[in-house]
């Protein structure tokens, strides 16, 4: 309705992690400690985040792109445009809703505009929110 014209494009790299047996479940019902092999890791999601911004980064020159996925992914995808591990970067993971803007640079590199703002959904915001500061 208040975008007409604009593409919209879908690719299975930005689903979120693959829960296996836990898929639909509460994260309180997971055993973080024991997960099992067909719980997908945290590095495979990152592999779907640096094939997903080679992608983007190919078939966009010159354009703006908004992505939209999963905490967990997003993350990820922190982690590859910063080229550092995200635990360097945050001490949680983005909150719901949260926007991230990078800037890609002539030389190559993206620069942070802003990490999981929320301005945009401040007053709608439950007490259950994660605090998610960016580390100095």
């Amino acid at each position: 309705q208040f975008h007409k014209g604009i593409p919209v494009n879908s690719t299975k790299l930005l689903r979120e992690r693959a829960f296996g047996p836990y898929e639909g479940q509460s994260s309180k019902t997971c055993d973080w400690e024991n997960l099992p092999t067909e719980v997908e890791t945290m590095e495979s999601v990152k592999g779907r985040a640096t094939e997903a911004l080679q992608t983007i980064l190919k078939n966009c020159v010159g354009k703006t792109v908004l992505i939209v996925s999963h905490g967990g992914f997003c993350s990820r995808m922190i982690s590859v445009i910063m080229k550092k591990p995200f635990e360097e970067i945050c001490t949680t993971w983005p909150r719901n809703a949260g926007l991230s803007l990078f800037e890609l640079k002539d030389n190559g590199l993206f620069s942070l505009v802003y990490l999981d703002c929320i301005k945009h959904v401040e007053n709608l915001q439950s007490d259950y929110s994660l605090n998610w500061v960016p580390k100095n």
